[in-house]
């Protein structure tokens, strides 16, 4: 298993750029699903499918996703965050977890990693 994340609409693409800048598999939903994709129909098959962990500040719709199994959901509160501070904040994440089965199933708030 390796590191690959889903960025969510409401954030930058400029996000999995950065990711995929760094060797990490990283997609914006926008640009792998349709723009108006029905976070239960669309995106959460697709994820769980794809074994990809979601990074999003749409907590209220993902937040049930805890109690699924998944990747791992990477929230975000603070959406004046810049792509460079929430894909650092991932890197951050990656290295204090060491493995993407470390993460699994997990649900990490990226504002406490966010460093500007």
């Amino acid at each position: 298993m390796q590191w690959a994340f889903f960025i969510d609409a409401n954030l930058e693409p400029r996000t999995a750029e950065i990711l995929r800048e760094e060797n990490y598999r990283a997609e914006y939903s926008d640009y792998v699903l349709h723009e108006d994709a029905d976070d239960y129909n669309d995106i959460l098959p697709y994820v769980q499918r794809e074994e990809l962990m979601i990074v999003t500040a749409d907590i209220k719709n993902f937040a049930p996703l805890a109690s699924s199994r998944h990747e791992g959901l990477l929230l975000l509160n603070n959406q004046r965050a810049s792509a460079y501070a929430v894909a650092n904040a991932i890197l951050n994440i990656i290295d204090a977890y060491k493995s993407p089965s470390n993460m699994s199933g997990k649900v990490e708030n990226l504002d406490p990693w966010i460093q500007e």
